[in-house]
C-alpha cells in the first residue's frame, strides 16, 4: 500500500495544479492526466440509527455506539452497540447489551418499567482478544404525579423525580453480554462534575481513561481489576488517548497554538516525548503498518511516520466534498482502500464511503466544473450530491481556507482573489468575503435571469419577493444563494424611537441618553469586531464600486470609529460575564446588532427586549441602513466555456427539498418560506416545557416581513484587502498614537489608492 499512497504523493508535488482526486470523473481537455486517483464508493450504514459515535475497528470489524432520542418532549434517549464487517456494511446490534442502571442503588426501590434513562457510551475500545470495555455515564428519573392539578385539563400533570447517576466501565463480550462493571466513583469526590472522554487498554491489560478537569486533562491508569494505578495531569484541555504503533500509549490535547501528541512513560509514571501539531489539525486515527498515525490538517488525509517525520498526502477531503464537521472517521484498509465514515450535519444517514485506488484511464468521461471560495462548508453537501447524481458535469471545488495560516487566516481569501483579479477564473464562484459587486461591474458574472427565465421548472415566481430585485446591478442578476439573514440594529423602541432608521447623529443621540449603557450592544465585542461590522454590513455607505470612491473621511465614520473606540482591544475572558438578557434588563445593553437569521430569532430577541422591538437598522445618511446578507452566494463567471453545466448546479439549490434542510435560516424558495413563515405562528409541539420562543402574532410575523422587504442592499459586496486597510489604519487611534481624524484621513487615502487600482 505504501508504494501506491507515495506514488501518488509524488504526483501532488509534481503537479499541484492537476485535478488529481476527481472521484469518479475525467476532464477530457487535460491530456496531462495522472495515473491513479481515489474513486469513492458510497455505502450508507443505515437510516434512522441515530447519532454513531466511539468508532474503533479491528480485524475488518468496526465497532461503534449509537444514541437516538426516543421521546421528544422528555428527551429520552436509547443508547445502542453495534459491529458492522466492512466487506458486508450492514450493523449489526449487540443484543444482549443494555445500559447498567444501577437499580440497587435507589432507596426506596422503583418499578423497573417506570424508570426513564439518559445513559450514553462515552468510550469504547476493544481487545485483541475480542472483548469490548465501554464507559456509560448518565442519570435517570421516572415521573410522578404532581401534587397541584389544574381543574381545566382533563390530565394530570407530571413532575420528574431524579433517581441517581451513573459512571461505570464495562467489559462485554461480542454479543454485549456482561463479564465485569467497575463504577467508577471511587476516582472523584461526589461534588465534582466528573466523565470520562476516553478509554484505551494497554498490552498488559492497565485500563487508560481521560476525564476533563479544572487543571486541563486528568489521566487515570487503573489495573485490570479497576483500581488505580497512578494519575497524571496535562495542563492542555481537551484530552483523548490514542495508542501508537509500538503500543505504547499518548494523549492528544489541544494547546494554545496548536494540538500536542504526549507520550505516557508507564514504567515511570509521567510524561515522555512529545509531538507537536499546527492548529489547523482536525483530528488523528490510528494508523497502520505504513504510518504510524492518521490526520486531518486543512480538509486533507494525512499519513505521519514519526520517526522519520515523513508525511504523505493521501486524500483531499475537499476535493472529495467531505465536510470536516461530519467526518466521524478515517481509517486505511489492508486493501489498499482508504474508509471514510461520515455523518450529515442533522446527525441521520451516516454512511460509508471506500475510496480505491484507480486508473484514470478506465474513468468515465464527465465535464470537469471548477468551483472556488473561501469557506465552503456549507457547500459540502450540495457539490457532493450533484457530483453523486449528475452523468454529465462533476464540480471540482477548491476552498481556498486551505491556504490560510495560524498567523494570517485570510491569507487564503487573499490568494484567491489575487487569482481571480489576474485571469485564473473558475467556472463558478462562492461569495463570502469577497468584491461581488466589483466583480459584477468589470463583467466577469453572467447575468443569471436567461437561465432562470429558460430553465424548465424554475421561474422568477420561484424566489420570494423582492429577493432577485434587491440582488439585481443595473437590471441585471449576477449572483443567487438558497438562504439569507438581515442585518440590522435592534432594540427597544422606547429607548431607540419607533421608526426603523437613524443617521450617526441621532446614534449619537441615544448613546449620550443613557449613560448606564456601557456594553450599549453586549459584551463580548471588540474595537475590531464593531468597526469590521460596520464596513461588512453597510458597505454601501462607504463604498461604491460603481464610481471606484470611498467615503471614509466623512463626521459619520469618525463617530463610527470613536464608538468602536469605546470597546476593549481583546476579549477579557476573566472578566464579569453577563447574559444579554441581564444586560438588557439593568440598562447596560440597549440594542443587539446579531443578523436576524429566521423568525426564531427575532422572537428571541424580541424576548429578550421584554416584548416590542423595533428594528432600526445601522446608521446612514439617508436612514437605509438594513441590507441582506446572502449565505452561499454562487455566480458563474463569464470566461467559463461550461455556463450550462454551471447553471445546472445553481438550480439544484433552489427546489424546496433542498433548502429545507438548511437550519433555521430564511430559505429563498418562495413557497418553502411562506410555509416557514405559517409556521412562526403555530406552537412547536415538541416544546414541552415552553422554554422556547413563543408563537409570533400576525403583527409580529409582518414586522419580519417589512424588515425583509426594507432592505435596500446586499451585505456581500466588500474585500477583505479593502477591510485590511480600514483596520489599520484605525489602529494608531485605537492604541492612542493619532487622532481619530487622522485615522479617517488615512484610511480614505489608502482606500482611494486601492479603488483605483482595482478599477
Amino acid at each position: 500500500m505504501k508504494k501506491i499512497i507515495k506514488s501518488t504523493v509524488a504526483l501532488f508535488t509534481l503537479s499541484a495544479m492537476m485535478f488529481l482526486l476527481l472521484a469518479g470523473c475525467r476532464n477530457d481537455v487535460n491530456d496531462d492526466t495522472p495515473g491513479n486517483v481515489f474513486i469513492p464508493e458510497y455505502v450508507p450504514i443505515e437510516n434512522d440509527i441515530g447519532i454513531i459515535d466511539n468508532l474503533f475497528i479491528t480485524n475488518d470489524i468496526v465497532y461503534f455506539s449509537s444514541t437516538r432520542i426516543i421521546n421528544e418532549k422528555t428527551y429520552e434517549s436509547e443508547t445502542k452497540l453495534f459491529s458492522m464487517d466492512i466487506n458486508d456494511p450492514n450493523p449489526v446490534e449487540l443484543l444482549d447489551y443494555s445500559p447498567d442502571i444501577n437499580l440497587s442503588d435507589i432507596d426506596p426501590p422503583v418499578d423497573e418499567d417506570s424508570i426513564n434513562n439518559n445513559i450514553i457510551i462515552m468510550a469504547l475500545y476493544v481487545c485483541e482478544e475480542g472483548y469490548l470495555w465501554v464507559v456509560e455515564t448518565g442519570y435517570f428519573w421516572h415521573e410522578i404525579e404532581s401534587n397541584s392539578f389544574d381543574s381545566s385539563d382533563n390530565t394530570t400533570p407530571q413532575e420528574t423525580e431524579p433517581l441517581g447517576s451513573v459512571i461505570n466501565l464495562r467489559k462485554i463480550d461480542n454479543t454485549g453480554a456482561e463479564l465485569l462493571t467497575v463504577r467508577l466513583n471511587h476516582l472523584h469526590k461526589d461534588d465534582e462534575f466528573f466523565y470520562i472522554t476516553s478509554l484505551i487498554i494497554d498490552e498488559m491489560g492497565n485500563i487508560y481513561l481521560t476525564a476533563p478537569s479544572s487543571e486541563g486533562t486528568d489521566i487515570y491508569v487503573l489495573y485490570n481489576n479497576g483500581s488505580l494505578n497512578f494519575k497524571l495531569n496535562s495542563v492542555q484541555t481537551d484530552g483523548r488517548l490514542f495508542k501508537m504503533h509500538d503500543d505504547s500509549i499518548s494523549l492528544f490535547t489541544k494547546r494554545d497554538n496548536g494540538f500536542s501528541l504526549s507520550q505516557i512513560d508507564y514504567y515511570e509514571t509521567t510524561w515522555g516525548a512529545v509531538i507537536n501539531f499546527p492548529y489547523s489539525v482536525f483530528n488523528i486515527y490510528a494508523g497502520n503498518d505504513d504510518f504510524d498515525l492518521l490526520y486531518v490538517d486543512n480538509m486533507n488525509l494525512y499519513g505521519l511516520e514519526i520517526s522519520t517525520g515523513e508525511r504523505a498526502k493521501l486524500l483531499s477531503l475537499g476535493e472529495s466534498n467531505i465536510a470536516l464537521e461530519g467526518l466521524k472517521f478515517a481509517s486505511l484498509l489492508p486493501d489498499e482502500r482508504i474508509m471514510i465514515i461520515v455523518q450529515t450535519w442533522d446527525m441521520s444517514n451516516p454512511e460509508i464511503i471506500f475510496f480505491t485506488s484507480t486508473p484514470y484511464s478506465d474513468l468515465p468521461e464527465r465535464t470537469v466544473l471548477t468551483l472556488a471560495g473561501f469557506g465552503l462548508w456549507g457547500m459540502r453537501g450540495p457539490i457532493e450530491e450533484f457530483n453523486r447524481m449528475n452523468p454529465s458535469y462533476r464540480i471540482h471545488a477548491t476552498d481556498y481556507t486551505d491556504f490560510s495560516t495560524d498567523d494570517d487566516w485570510f491569507a487564503g481569501n487573499i490568494r484567491l482573489t489575487t487569482e481571480i483579479i489576474s485571469g485564473r477564473v473558475p467556472d463558478i464562484i462562492y461569495f463570502s468575503g469577497l468584491p461581488f459587486e466589483l466583480y459584477a461591474r468589470k463583467g466577469l458574472l453572467v447575468d443569471l435571469y436567461p437561465f432562470i427565465d429558460s430553465d424548465p421548472e424554475l421561474s422568477r415566481d420561484s424566489f420570494i419577493e423582492n429577493i432577485l430585485r434587491k440582488t439585481e446591478i443595473d437590471g441585471n442578476l449576477y449572483m443567487l444563494f438558497s438562504s439569507f439573514s438581515v442585518n440590522t440594529v435592534t432594540g427597544n423602541p422606547d429607548v431607540l424611537g419607533e421608526n426603523p432608521g437613524w443617521t450617526m447623529d441621532e446614534f449619537v443621540t441615544v448613546l449620550n441618553a443613557n449613560p448606564q449603557a456601557d456594553i450599549p450592544i453586549g459584551k463580548y465585542q471588540t474595537k475590531e469586531n464593531i468597526l469590521r461590522i460596520a464596513i461588512s454590513y453597510n458597505s454601501d455607505e462607504y463604498i461604491d464600486w460603481s464610481t471606484g470612491t470611498v467615503n471614509f473621511d466623512t463626521d459619520a465614520f469618525i463617530e463610527v470609529l470613536k464608538f468602536a473606540n469605546s470597546y476593549p482591544a481583546d476579549f477579557d475572558l476573566s472578566s464579569e460575564s453577563i447574559l444579554p438578557v441581564q444586560a438588557i434588563i439593568s440598562g447596560r445593553m440597549i440594542m443587539d446588532i446579531h443578523p436576524i437569521s429566521s423568525f426564531r430569532d427575532a422572537q428571541i430577541i424580541r424576548s429578550n427586549f421584554g416584548g416590542d422591538i423595533v428594528f432600526k437598522g445601522f446608521p446612514t445618511g439617508d436612514r437605509s441602513g438594513i441590507s441582506i446578507n446572502p449565505h452561499g452566494g454562487l455566480a458563474i463567471t463569464t470566461t467559463s466555456n461550461k455556463k450550462e453545466g454551471a447553471w445546472e448546479f445553481l438550480r439544484t439549490l433552489h427546489s424546496k427539498d433542498v433548502q429545507l434542510n438548511s437550519f433555521d435560516v430564511f430559505p429563498t424558495n418562495r413557497v418553502l418560506f411562506n410555509e416557514v413563515a405559517e409556521a412562526a405562528m403555530v406552537a412547536d409541539e415538541n416544546d414541552t416545557f415552553g422554554l422556547g420562543p413563543k408563537p409570533m402574532t400576525r403583527q409580529e410575523l409582518d414586522q419580519v416581513l417589512s424588515l425583509i422587504d426594507s432592505a435596500t442592499s446586499v451585505g456581500a459586496s466588500w474585500d477583505v484587502r479593502l477591510l485590511d486597510i480600514v483596520l489599520e489604519g484605525a489602529s494608531d487611534f485605537f492604541n492612542g498614537r493619532g487622532s481619530v481624524q487622522d485615522a479617517a484621513r488615512i484610511i480614505q487615502n489608502r482606500a482611494s489608492i486601492f479603488m483605483a487600482e482595482q478599477n
